[in-house]
């Protein structure tokens, strides 16, 4: 996962078939997180004022919430 900025955009390397386009927008973070517990990460950008979304294994952007996070983490607590 590579953020290479505004005009480029956020990309995704994918062995051995080699680079997918997600965004073209420039994130202020990202985090890649197992969310729904399927064992494939989701991926979480920080788009901003734009709010933190989701990008799914299933190849989906959903919005996880309006407000740009201060800090982003993710853990697996029993």
């Amino acid at each position: 996962m590579v953020d290479f900025g505004t005009g480029v955009g956020i990309w995704q390397w994918h062995h051995p078939t080699g680079w997918t386009f997600l965004h073209g927008a420039a994130s202020a973070g990202i985090l890649l997180a197992d969310r729904d517990a399927n064992g494939k990460d989701e991926i979480l950008i920080n788009f901003g004022a734009s709010g933190l979304w989701q990008y799914s294994d299933t190849g989906t952007w959903s919005l996880i919430h309006g407000a740009r996070p201060i800090g982003m983490a993710a853990g697996l607590l029993h």
